[in-house]
């Protein structure tokens, strides 16, 4: 079982390289949990990245993004809050990633919280910052307008050098935050990076379908994201650069989509409606399936949200290594593709085993060929040369409505959009529009692409 519907014929060099997400200056945020990191980390990425809730530890990936700041540009971290007793192996694996940013950082900003007292945690954050000889700046957050220099006196006994009082909430004295940073390492100017903008791919799915696993898979680093047998460990989105032979892509990981709509769990709610707008803003979505398990209502939600987005797909069976009867398992997944995704009948699926590497090559491949696609020119007059022969003045009827179709233009590459000019265009029916959409799948390459038609005067 290697890939249904139209294997791609593209080949992908034999290392998919990942690059380390921009090769900047790395810039970390440090601190205990809830002390404010991802409202600043929101704060200084002019994007709402990181996902922010009064629960405590809500953060336990790190998030990267860039920030940039008169004309200079650096990349930025927001890590967990270091845990003093580790206990689980989840919570070793946590601190173990907060270490690993800490000792690859350029400079640290440590932050605390003006809402309570110094604490234990505090003290060892800064002496494990110092233990790795960073260059830091402190600073104390939540601070209220016009009680800066009173709010973070009792903080210099602490022992910092210098402590700037700010909020991130309410941007106060982040000018002077990203001052302290810039004059304190060298910068690049953000010129120098400027580049083309490349495609954004989104890993969803249920928890534990595999998302995190074949993150890590792809950039070819195992500790990008933190992997725990626990259902729903990542609470954020994850973004890295990975290279397919010449081109660049993101990929995002995100949590996992359980049935969202209810608000009974308030993290699980803010995921599910983060997940959703992320679909609205990327151009392909890998949806991660549990080849293990039969297909839920979850996963049906899941299917929803990317059809209404309009965002490309790409299906992958995971943990198809675990599959025992797979000849059976095989037909099971192609009634459900065929029944009950049938919206989504354009978009290829493959099984993988991400745990294994287990045809994680032709998934590789698959993405090359995406890319390929993407990038290909569209030739509307070719596509309209044929289309004249086909469509072009001929006159369609239902229950005795009438249209008559003209001309198609291209009018959006993202998701691709064809305007086609008709007489009557309110009586074109849906049989009609899924005969168009099936001849321009059959005529030219459009894998993985969602077609939207729109039919006017």
């Amino acid at each position: 079982f290697l890939m249904i519907r139209r294997p791609p014929t593209s080949t992908l060099s034999s290392s998919s390289a990942a690059s380390d997400v921009y090769k900047r200056q790395l810039v970390v945020i440090a601190g205990k949990t809830n002390s404010g990191k991802s409202t600043l980390f929101n704060r200084l990425v002019t994007s709402r990245k990181a996902l922010i809730s009064p629960v405590t530890a809500t953060t336990r990936d790190t998030n990267e993004g860039l920030c940039t700041y008169n004309k200079k540009i650096f990349k930025l971290a927001d890590i967990a809050g270091l845990i003093l007793s580790p206990v689980t192996e989840l919570e070793k694996k946590v601190n173990a990633q907060i270490h690993s940013y800490l000792k690859r950082a350029d400079f640290v900003v440590f932050l605390m919280d003006s809402k309570g007292e110094i604490t234990g945690e505090d003290k060892i954050i800064l002496h494990t910052i110092r233990k790795y000889n960073k260059k830091y700046v402190a600073a104390v957050n939540k601070i209220d307008p016009g009680q800066s220099e009173l709010a973070i006196y009792d903080y210099y006994s602490i022992g910092a050098d210098k402590i700037i009082g700010i909020s991130a909430m309410h941007d106060l004295n982040i000018d002077e935050l990203l001052d302290e940073i810039s004059s304190s390492i060298k910068l690049p100017d953000e010129e120098q990076f400027a580049e083309s903008p490349h495609l954004r791919f989104g890993i969803v799915g249920k928890p534990n379908a595999g998302k995190t696993t074949l993150l890590n898979l792809l950039t070819g680093n195992p500790e990008t994201a933190i992997i725990d047998d626990t259902a729903g460990t990542t609470r954020d989105f994850i973004t890295r650069e990975i290279q397919i032979d010449s081109d660049k892509i993101f990929l995002v990981d995100t949590p996992g989509v359980t049935k969202g709509r209810r608000k009974s769990n308030l993290i699980d709610h803010l995921m599910f409606q983060r997940t959703k707008k992320l679909l609205e803003s990327i151009d392909f979505a890998i949806f991660i399936i549990d080849a293990t398990k039969n297909f839920t209502e979850a996963d049906k939600q899941i299917a929803f949200l990317i059809k209404n987005s309009n965002c490309g797909c790409i299906i992958v069976l995971n943990k198809w290594d675990a599959v025992q009867e797979k000849e059976d398992r095989l037909r099971y997944w192609e009634d459900v593709f065929s029944y009950k995704l049938q919206y989504l009948s354009w978009a290829p699926f493959i099984a993988v085993s991400a745990k294994t590497s287990l045809r994680t090559d032709k998934l590789k491949k698959l993405l090359s060929h995406i890319i390929n696609i993407y990038n290909k020119p569209i030739n509307i007059e070719e596509i309209n040369e044929k289309w004249r022969s086909k469509f072009c003045g001929r006159t369609f009827t239902h229950n005795k409505k009438i249209a008559k179709l003209k001309e198609i233009e291209l009018i959006k590459r993202m998701p691709l959009t064809f305007s086609i000019k008709a007489v009557n265009p309110q009586n074109v029916h849906f049989s009609l529009k899924r005969q168009v959409e099936n001849w321009l799948r059959e005529n030219y390459d459009y894998t993985a692409m969602p077609i939207v038609l729109k039919f006017r005067r």
